[in-house]
């Protein structure tokens, strides 16, 4: 018998927190460090497309000679930023590598990375990026 989204989801206590309601995380929170990554990680759910970004670019970091690109093609509310984040965080936070990376990829270097973010919201794009892009 398949069962119904009500039976196979199971949301978390924080869902129903005030505090949360109106709450989208913008990246520039995870450079201003305004984001716990345990409890993060503890509320979202990795999904397929999420565990192909992260051993991407674990392997990135591991291996120069692979791919250096990572395109996300989401759609609005498609989880770019959430996978950028989860990224970001893991970079930032090797010790957490182990547990959220279980099954996904095994990074070897245990480096913590400097995460820089960029987001037209707040600056315009020639502040950053030469004239010819």
């Amino acid at each position: 018998m398949i069962k119904t989204l009500k039976q196979a989801l199971q949301l978390g206590d924080s869902v129903h927190e005030k505090k949360y309601r109106d709450t989208i995380l913008e990246i520039t929170n995870l450079t201003q460090n305004k984001i716990n990554p345990v409890e993060f990680f503890s509320e979202n759910f990795i999904a397929e497309g999420m565990k192909s970004l992260l051993k991407g670019v674990f392997e990135r970091f591991d291996n120069p000679s692979k791919d250096s690109l990572f395109i996300l093609t989401q759609a609005m509310g498609g989880g770019k930023t959430h996978n950028l984040i989860a990224a970001g965080l893991l970079a930032m936070k090797p010790d957490l590598r182990p547990k959220i990376l279980q099954g996904v990829y095994i990074p070897q270097k245990q480096d913590i990375a400097k995460v820089v973010a960029f987001t037209g919201r707040d600056n315009p794009p020639n502040l950053f990026l030469p004239a010819s892009w």
